[in-house]
């Protein structure tokens, strides 16, 4: 289901409506009937024993971010990555009531290079998921997804928002806009015939091949008269409307954009799990390597610099927003009124 909602202040809006969690009737009756679609015994009492945790990290998560306004980009990637971890542990709770059942998953989970060369380049840095931790579990209970290694360039590459400066950098586009509309019963997609050409497929096996990624639900390809330049499709999904396709971002004014590989050997990762990734990268770099997180910051002509700071506001207004979706298996849309 998607809501769109006008509002003067996207980020206060965003924060106003996770807020609700941090009411203990209201966060209980949510791990209940979260609870209650497990195959666990005692939904209520565990709701009970797990609403204060909560609470917490919906609460801690939100002081971070509101106050990520007045701290400087010098300190934001560690501000802002220990209240997306508190989001991501709320998230684990909804599914995983016995969280944590050991100390393992209370690491990070997450590393990247200790020592870094000279002339380093944080684009070109090496960030690595290990088998255990928080950001391993996350993708247990909720991804497809089990790459373990990652450039952050690569990561930039699945954020819709920052493409126009992904591309300044790398020289390729990694998303085509395609249009969605809702009709009574499904969702009609009209894809670009260009998208065809990246993957050398008929417009047949490519939407074969969408499926063969596809967990969620199926398209198939509108029959009738074949249009110059697009042809459509139609999603049908498993639980709801909603597409959830591995291949199939938004920006955060609600458009889509299908992701192509171009010249990439990595498979896309969902949206949240990348900017996660970033900001992980990010923290380690200014905190253990301050003269090099320093020259990345004087560097702000640089395209390396502005990328950063461009990724710093996505997330900061972003990450929040892709938890609520997450939270309410729904598509918030806050647009500026």
């Amino acid at each position: 289901m998607k809501v769109e909602i006008y509002t003067e202040s996207p980020e206060r809006a965003i924060w106003g409506e996770l807020a609700y969690f941090e009411n203990e009737w209201i966060a209980r009756d949510y791990l209940k009937d979260k609870y209650s679609q497990l195959p666990i015994e005692h939904p209520d009492r565990l709701s009970f024993r797990n609403v204060t945790p909560f609470q917490i990290y919906i609460r801690q998560a939100r002081h971070i971010f509101q106050s990520a306004h007045e701290i400087t980009n010098w300190m934001k990637p560690t501000h802002l990555y220990y209240g997306m971890m508190s989001l991501l542990k709320a998230v684990i709770l909804t599914v995983d009531p016995y969280y944590p059942q050991n100390s393992h998953v209370l690491k990070h989970g997450i590393s990247t290079k200790k020592k870094k060369k000279e002339l380093f380049r944080f684009f070109s840095d090496d960030i690595r998921v290990q088998k255990e931790g928080l950001f391993p579990h996350y993708q247990a209970l909720f991804s497809s997804h089990y790459r373990t290694d990652y450039s952050p360039i690569q990561l930039t590459q699945m954020i819709p928002d920052i493409q126009d400066t992904v591309y300044k950098v790398t020289q390729w586009n990694h998303f085509l806009p395609v249009e969605v509309k809702d009709d009574q019963e499904n969702a009609v997609v009209t894809l670009p015939d260009t998208l065809l050409e990246h993957y050398k497929y008929s417009r047949e096996r490519f939407v074969e091949w969408l499926n063969s990624k596809s967990q969620d639900g199926l398209f198939r390809l509108v029959d009738g008269e074949r249009e110059k330049n697009h042809f459509q499709v139609t999603w049908s999904g498993k639980q709801d409307q909603v597409i959830r396709h591995p291949y199939l971002y938004q920006n955060k004014k609600g458009d889509y954009f299908v992701w192509i590989r171009n010249n990439h050997l990595v498979e896309p990762v969902p949206e949240l799990e990348a900017e996660y990734l970033l900001l992980f990268s990010l923290s380690m770099l200014s905190r253990y390597e301050s003269p090099l997180w320093a020259e990345v910051m004087d560097a702000t002509t640089s395209m390396e610099g502005i990328l950063i700071q461009e990724l710093l506001r996505i997330v900061q207004r972003k990450f929040p927003n892709l938890i609520l979706n997450k939270l309410h298996c729904k598509e918030y849309i806050y647009l500026i009124r």
